[in-house]
């Protein structure tokens, strides 16, 4: 049984990163119009809105991508937790020490997405009484 939930697992688990792929990769990019403009020093093309910025403003981008990517990871490994907790639950077959053990998978995974919304709910009380807002993170220049 454990070598099909681990091939199902797997399969999900790899459907699911598919989606997440961002359009743009995926969609065919139209040609530029315009005579693309030659960048100077180092030039990642996978960072092109990062590319042309100064260092502040690439630090403050960076920043809120990782916050946002957090929550989306959090979010992710909370279904994948609730979905194993139910998959086990149903597959318990009456076992007692199954049963708990897949109570506690799905407890844990409600209370790590408590933890993951309150801390949402925190960033936007700090953003709200001393006007921060550590979603939209801006680095004061000098």
């Amino acid at each position: 049984m454990s070598k099909k939930l681990t091939k199902f697992l797997v399969f999900i688990i790899s459907f699911f990163s598919f989606l997440t792929i961002p359009g743009q990769i995926i969609a065919a990019v139209d040609p530029p119009t315009t005579a693309p403009v030659k960048p100077t020093g180092i030039y990642n093309p996978a960072l092109k809105e990062l590319s042309d910025t100064s260092g502040p403003a690439f630090l403050q981008n960076i920043l809120q991508l990782a916050i946002r990517l957090f929550f989306v990871v959090g979010a992710v490994i909370f279904f994948f937790m609730m979905l194993i907790g139910g998959i086990k639950w149903i597959s318990a077959g009456g076992d007692k020490a199954r049963l708990e053990s897949a109570q506690k998978q799905i407890t844990h995974a409600l209370v790590g997405l408590a933890i993951l919304l309150s801390t949402f709910a925190i960033i936007k009380l700090v953003g709200y009484l001393f006007g921060i807002d550590l979603l939209k993170f801006t680095l004061p220049t000098l």
